[in-house]
């Protein structure tokens, strides 16, 4: 049993050494009011950033440790930080609708487009209707047979 005390305690010295390299923000946001979504701590007034990724959320003293000489820290007065998506430019309505359609870019040949809608169907509701977008005729391997005013059927 002692030896087993010892063991941990030469353990516990030795994770405690003070060689180990603190580690600081790259930028620390103070005096902010920031909303965190997290329902534990749903506010905080100060966040530290390492690497691109939040690495602390807290108070002003809890991120100022976290503040070294190369750190960029900005005090925001009180203003609003908030979690969000950076884009230039989207339609997010479409592109969810998209990704309810059959993504017919890819495909070679009217047959496997007709294998694709099959496979949809067999999984659908009664009366859904299924969609696609995006096939190019004029790439495919070779015209469909049989047609009607140069458009393909499926028999």
């Amino acid at each position: 049993m002692r030896l087993i005390l010892l063991l941990c305690c030469c353990i516990l010295l030795l994770s405690c050494s003070r060689e180990q390299s603190e580690t600081f923000a790259d930028i620390v946001l103070l005096d902010a009011k920031i909303v965190t979504m997290d329902s534990l701590q749903p506010r905080a007034e100060a966040i530290a950033l390492l690497g691109g990724l939040i690495a602390a959320v807290g108070g002003n003293d809890e991120i100022s440790a976290l503040i070294g000489d190369s750190t960029t820290v900005l005090h925001l007065d009180g203003k609003l930080v908030i979690p969000g998506f950076i884009e230039s430019h989207g339609h997010f309505m479409s592109l969810g609708r998209s990704k309810m359609r059959l993504e017919l870019q890819g495909v070679s040949t009217w047959e496997e487009i007709v294998g694709m809608v099959r496979a949809a169907a067999a999984r659908a509701d009664s009366g859904e209707w299924i969609s696609g977008r995006g096939w190019h005729q004029e790439k495919w391997l070779q015209a469909p047979v049989p047609q009607v005013e140069g458009l393909p059927i499926n028999t």
